[in-house]
């Protein structure tokens, strides 16, 4: 059986696979329409796209960053409290740039002081900045622990790379896909009911053995599909604004639930058609627009009346059964990951754990009602 679910799954992943390459294709299209790639910038955190701005001094002469710093005056690199790497440089028309490096999770800002007669400006389309400001100063200030003695009117550019992304919202998309790809193998138990007559003429395999061998296919499966739409998506970011991408406990407990949601809604779909020999596919495909309905009616009662009020307590019990009701997050204005489902749980270690016994309390009843099937 193990086998053959096998090859359910290499069918899924291949159609899974087209779709994810057709709509690669699709951005890369619409990248190299809208602005061309950077063939030596996209992909290249190190060159950081300071080699694309350019400064013009007061004689008219434009120099970029990059040959401001091959031609320099002065150079001065340290280590901030932080770890932050910082370079200061020094031209000859007193433009002083100051790269405060945060690593790779964090990003980099540039900071450019010009005589006021000269001109900051950006000539990229394909860059990772995600600010860019100009502005004047006349008096003496301080960015990331270095101090810029301002004594005559100099124009101060601000230039912000792109900081760190949780990796969370990379698996979003790959997360709804993961939990399509689980309700066509969460019907692998009713398949094997339909139409098939086992006849053994030895000692027959066990069917718990069987069927948690074709469960951890299946699984193993859906973790496949996460991975390389996960990949995919962090490739297609890459093509716009290369993803400094955000690894911290916060966002590891996110991506835990990210998976965690799509495993037990297969353990969902396997235990609502485990022993059903026909309408198995109906009965997972309906099973998406209820689990839906039943948590929009479990989210407030429409109003006082007693029909109202027994419908919604209903609702509100009856959604904590269903996977759906674990996987809602969004980002804060600080960049942490909330859940916005009510206050029923906050916790995201309650959330997981809750979501693991959901996982195996489905799986163990999927198993029982399959073993019990008469072929």
């Amino acid at each position: 059986m193990a086998y053959i679910e096998w090859l359910r799954v290499k069918r899924v992943l291949f159609w899974v696979g087209i779709f994810l390459a057709v709509s690669f294709l699709f951005v890369v299209v619409l990248r190299i329409t809208l602005g061309g790639i950077n063939s030596d910038h996209s992909f290249h955190y190190s060159h950081a796209k300071t080699t694309k701005i350019s400064v013009t001094g007061p004689h008219g002469k434009t120099k970029t960053v990059k040959k401001i710093v091959e031609n320099r005056q002065h150079t001065e690199t340290r280590t901030l409290p932080d770890g932050a790497k910082q370079t200061i440089t020094i031209d000859s028309d007193g433009t002083t740039i100051v790269k405060t490096d945060h690593g790779y999770f964090v990003g980099y800002d540039v900071d450019i002081v010009s005589p006021l007669q000269g001109i900051v400006s950006r000539n990229d389309k394909s860059t990772n900045v995600m600010m860019f400001t100009n502005s004047q100063v006349s008096a003496p200030f301080d960015v990331n622990g270095y101090h810029f003695n301002v004594t005559r009117p100099m124009n101060y550019t601000k230039i912000r790379t792109a900081s760190g992304l949780p990796l969370w919202i990379f698996l979003l998309g790959a997360s709804v896909t993961a939990m399509i790809v689980a309700t066509i193998l969460g019907i692998s138990f009713a398949a094997q009911n339909d139409g098939h007559l086992e006849i053994a003429f030895t000692r027959p395999a066990s069917r718990e053995a069987e069927a948690l061998r074709a469960i951890g296919v299946d699984i193993a499966g859906i973790l496949l599909v996460m991975a390389i739409q996960g990949s995919i998506c962090v490739l297609a970011f890459a093509l716009w604004i290369f993803p400094h991408v955000s690894l911290n406990v916060d966002d590891l407990r996110v991506v835990a639930l990210e998976i965690a949601v799509p495993i037990a809604w297969y353990a969902f779909t396997l235990a609502a058609t485990a022993s059903l020999k026909r309408g198995y596919g109906a009965l997972a495909g309906i099973l998406w627009p209820v689990s839906l309905a039943i948590m929009a009616f479990g989210l407030r009662a429409i109003n006082g009346a007693p029909l109202a009020q027994f419908i919604y307590h209903t609702a509100n019990a009856l959604q904590r059964l269903i996977p759906f009701y674990y996987g809602n997050v969004h980002q804060d204005s600080a960049g942490a990951a909330m859940i916005t489902v009510d206050t029923f749980i906050p916790d995201l270690n309650v959330r997981l754990l809750i979501l693991a016994a959901l996982t195996l309390g489905y799986a163990a009843i999927a198993i029982v009602q399959w073993r019990r099937v008469e072929a």
